[in-house]
């Protein structure tokens, strides 16, 4: 197990949207997601589960509003030293866990710095098909 560099976190999020396209899940409109709220949900799964590969974050039937939501909220509790991020070798899976145990202060730095600029991740007119 080593470390992960950008281009691999970037590649495995290519194969994460790939797969959600393909998927195209019905979808009601205005459907909106937090980052913070995302990163929460991302936390509360690696404190149930201690470690999770990187597909994982984004159940099936997801849209892409919620995974690039997610990714953005996963790079910041990266950056914020929250989450750790190992990849069994150079192609391999990418798994992540806690680096710490006390996150709520890292999740309420992540919400005020994102509900201030920008509070929404929004779906586009490709993630959501009009029922």
């Amino acid at each position: 197990i080593r470390s992960v560099d950008l281009g691999a976190l970037l590649e495995a999020l290519r194969r994460v949207l790939r797969s959600a396209v393909a998927r195209r899940p019905h979808e009601l409109p205005g459907e909106d997601y937090r980052v913070s709220d995302c990163a929460r949900t991302m936390v509360d799964t690696l404190r149930a589960r201690g470690r999770v590969e990187f597909a994982e974050l984004f159940a099936e039937n997801r849209s892409r509003a919620f995974i690039i939501a997610t990714f953005v909220g996963l790079l910041e509790m990266i950056k914020l030293g929250v989450i750790d991020i190992q990849q069994t070798d150079n192609c391999g899976e990418l798994y992540l866990s806690l680096a710490v145990e006390h996150v709520d202060d890292a999740i309420l730095v992540l919400a005020e710095t994102y509900e201030a600029r920008a509070p929404l991740v929004e779906p586009d007119a490709e993630d959501s098909v009009a029922g």
